[in-house]
């Protein structure tokens, strides 16, 4: 059975285990793989990394980035209440997210009177240790971080008995809340995802990377106007700034520090370059399928590039209103991450600059290799765009583009390369074959001119001939008639 047939039957037997899972039954990665022996490990790292998944394609539909892995009810948080909560130093003031691993609340530090995230786990989470190993992920992460374009940490602790963290508090929300299926206008995408490529940038360079890279991971705040400080606090101003400042279309200039802040979020899913904490193993699938990395969806071997990946996907969302694949289901949109290219941005949207077209398809080349050789070097490139000057990334051929598919299906290329071959040989004997009948023509024409010449020669030499006999004979006549006038008869008759 070919590779292409191996992934499909995988594919149909994960869309198999989630609907059985999903209609209250208790399938076994045991049973599948009893039933294709010869698939078993395909299978069951499939298997067992579709729990993930799951819990990933609900973040994906759209989610608040204070909190972007939580989306579930109230019942799985160990309170009932914001009020009942007494987290010293802090006051509750509302939820911003909720969902199987914790909650995210709005607060105020009493003691240094700012607006904080609180971040908190629940020891009743779907996924108890995965989620306090990704909580400890995340503090270590982000303290280690300082950007201007990633989340600050405050604060670490614990409140009934749950964990916590006390995180940069952003008011505008995440870029989530802006797009849905809405463009933005291609210079204030470049300015926002140049400054997502330059916090990846500090990351990678402090050996992180995130590999959840998202709109929902991205937060977006307004830049406070000096001169009216009372909007600070007001989330309807905040949002109603923001969303002017994206809708921009005269907006010019490389910064966005005249109007709006970046802010990375969520690095609960983020690894040092340099370790191996043991939450990951190869074959594991991390991150949201719509803007994950092919390597990723093929739980291989992660680095930066899968961050600038993400980010290509990100910016590709922001001119399109798409992500780069969309699929019925998170399976479907795995296995298009993995085999197809996305459509050009110009394809859906045709007045798109074919400079950032090609910088946002350089960042979603399958090959890790083939993408920006930094998330310094993206920047660099958006800066570029943005400054009007030429971009180092070129547009891909046409020979390129064909290579590119040949390599993903291998059994289709190859018959159409036999049949061009075979068509070749056709038309180079059909060509030689009338080669020889011209060839042939001019060679019976000139036999037939040379034996024509041949023919008219020897009826010249037989006239000549014939001509000289005849002279002969009249001389011979004029002799012997003379002769006869001169009386000798005998000898003029004998002449």
């Amino acid at each position: 059975m070919s590779s292409d047939a191996n992934l499909q039957l995988v594919a149909e037997l994960g869309d198999d285990f989630v609907r059985r899972r999903n209609a209250g039954e208790q399938p076994t990665i045991d049973e599948y793989v009893d039933q294709h022996p010869g698939l078993a490990n395909e299978i069951r790292d499939f298997l067992e990394a579709l729990n993930i998944v799951n819990a990933l394609n609900e973040n994906s539909n759209g989610e608040d980035g204070h909190n972007s892995q939580l989306s579930g009810d109230k019942a799985s948080i160990q309170v009932s209440s914001d009020q009942q909560l007494d987290i010293p130093g802090y006051g509750i003031i509302e939820t911003l997210g909720r969902g199987g691993m914790g909650v995210v609340y709005l607060a105020k530090d009493i003691r240094l009177k700012r607006l904080v995230a609180l971040k908190m786990i629940s020891s009743n989470s779907s996924y108890p240790d995965e989620s306090l190993a990704r909580f400890a992920t995340e503090a270590e992460m982000v303290a280690r971080l300082r950007h201007e374009n990633i989340v600050q940490i405050f604060d670490i602790g614990e409140a009934n008995g749950c964990p916590f963290l006390s995180l940069e508090y952003i008011e505008g929300g995440s870029l989530q809340n802006y797009i849905g299926e809405n463009t933005i206008p291609a210079v204030s995408a470049a300015k926002l995802m140049k400054s997502v490529a330059r916090a990846m940038a500090h990351a990678h360079e402090e050996k992180v990377i995130h590999r959840d890279l998202k709109p929902a991971n991205i937060l977006l705040d307004a830049v406070q106007d000096s001169s009216n400080s009372s909007w600070r606090g007001d989330r309807n101003s905040a949002v109603e700034t923001i969303s002017h400042f994206l809708n921009d279309t005269k907006a010019s200039g490389t910064s966005l520090k005249d109007g709006l802040v970046v802010k990375v979020s969520d690095f609960g899913l983020a690894k040092q370059l340099d370790e191996d904490t043991g939450q990951t193993r190869t074959g594991a699938i991390l991150g949201t399928p719509r803007y994950m990395s092919p390597e990723q969806a093929m739980g291989k071997r992660t680095g930066p590039a899968t961050d600038i990946y993400a980010i290509g996907a990100i910016l590709y969302h922001l001119l399109t209103g798409r992500p780069p694949f969309v699929g019925e289901s998170p399976i479907q949109v795995l296995k298009l991450v993995e085999t197809e290219d996305p459509v050009p941005p110009r394809t859906l949207q045709s007045k798109l600059p074919i400079d950032l077209e090609t910088i946002c398809l350089k960042c979603l080349e399958k090959s890790p290799a083939r993408r920006y050789a930094s998330a310094s070097f993206l920047a660099d490139d958006l800066d570029r765009f943005l400054e009007g000057k030429p971009i180092v990334a070129r547009p891909i051929g046409i020979f390129e583009r064909t290579a590119k598919w040949a390599r993903r299906y291998p059994a289709v290329a190859t018959a159409i390369l036999m049949c061009l071959i075979c068509s070749f040989v056709v038309t180079w004997k059909w060509i030689e074959a009338a080669r020889f009948n011209r060839e042939l023509k001019v060679a019976v024409s000139d036999a037939t001119s040379a034996r024509s010449l041949a023919t008219a020669a020897e009826l010249t030499a037989t006239a000549e001939r014939n001509k000289s006999r005849r002279r002969e004979a009249l001389l011979s006549f004029n002799r012997g008639w003379q002769l006869c006038v001169d009386g000798d008869i005998n000898k003029g008759l004998h002449w």
